[in-house]
């Protein structure tokens, strides 16, 4: 089983066949899902059954094989929203200006790629940046007419919160490529999610099934948005529509290796 598994995270570029070493999102579709890496230019299809995954470029270029390289110029995507009617966007982080390009994805009915289109988020990351300290999205999901975004608090200030958006104010947007606050009608809320031993959870994604919104966290040692530290463990858990959490599972940690990994 364990083989078989390690099988299925590869995916191919071309006549390539390459491991897939991070899931940053994923989103369910017929016959399979997408997911993306914080350190690829690809989003990667995952079919159901037997078989590795086929990815479909992105962004443009070659990222460096060496892991720290790699770190300073990923886009560092770390969600993978799921907007309806057949689009989802890749979201990036925005905990440094360089990591603020996306990508808005159109599949067909059948969950098959069609197009991708390079989003540069610097305005909405901007206006974020504003009001959230040390910024660094890390989920994200529609809720009826608003769009959820997670901010993982492990940067200085320990600010692990819920960003939520109109969602039609956001889609508009993209099309402008540019946002304005007043528009927005933003709502902040931090969230406390408890801790491991004496290591804080923070988030690290999240999605919304039947009525209910889920999310993981993790607990890493340090108190920088780039940096990588020690996890200590993760948990999953649900969020009522207010904010409170409850962790429904937990899973013991290990060392994190390099850039693999969300930071």
């Amino acid at each position: 089983m364990k083989w078989e598994l390690l099988k299925r995270l590869r995916w191919r570029s071309g006549k390539s066949l390459l491991p897939l070493c991070a899931g940053s999102g994923l989103a369910r579709v017929p016959g399979g899902f997408w997911v993306i890496a914080d350190d690829m230019n690809h989003v990667v299809h995952v079919p159901d059954g037997a078989g590795p995954g086929r990815g479909r470029r992105l962004f443009p270029g070659v990222l460096p094989s060496d892991a720290a390289s790699r770190k300073r110029v990923k886009k560092d995507l770390e969600s993978l929203i799921d907007l309806g009617a057949g689009k989802l966007v890749a979201f990036p982080s925005g905990s440094k200006d360089r990591r603020c390009r996306g990508s808005l994805i159109t599949l067909s009915s059948s969950g098959a790629f069609k197009k991708a289109v390079e989003i540069n988020f610097r305005s909405l990351m901007t206006i974020l940046g504003d009001v959230v300290p040390d910024l660094n999205i890390e989920g994200g999901f529609v809720r009826g007419k608003r769009l959820i975004l997670l901010q993982r608090g492990n940067g200085r200030a320990g600010f692990s919160g819920v960003v939520k958006m109109r969602l039609s104010a956001f889609l508009r947007g993209m099309k402008k490529g540019s946002w304005k606050e007043s528009g927005l009608g933003l709502k902040i809320k931090r969230v406390r999610l408890g801790s491991w031993g004496k290591v804080p959870l923070t988030f690290t994604d999240g999605f919304f099934l039947d009525g209910r919104a889920y999310f993981s966290a993790a607990a890493e040692a340090g108190k920088d948005t780039y940096l990588d530290g020690k996890v200590s463990g993760s948990v999953i858990g649900s969020m009522k529509k207010g904010g409170k959490p409850t962790v429904l599972a937990k899973l013991a940690g290990r060392r994190s290796r390099g850039s693999r990994r969300d930071a």
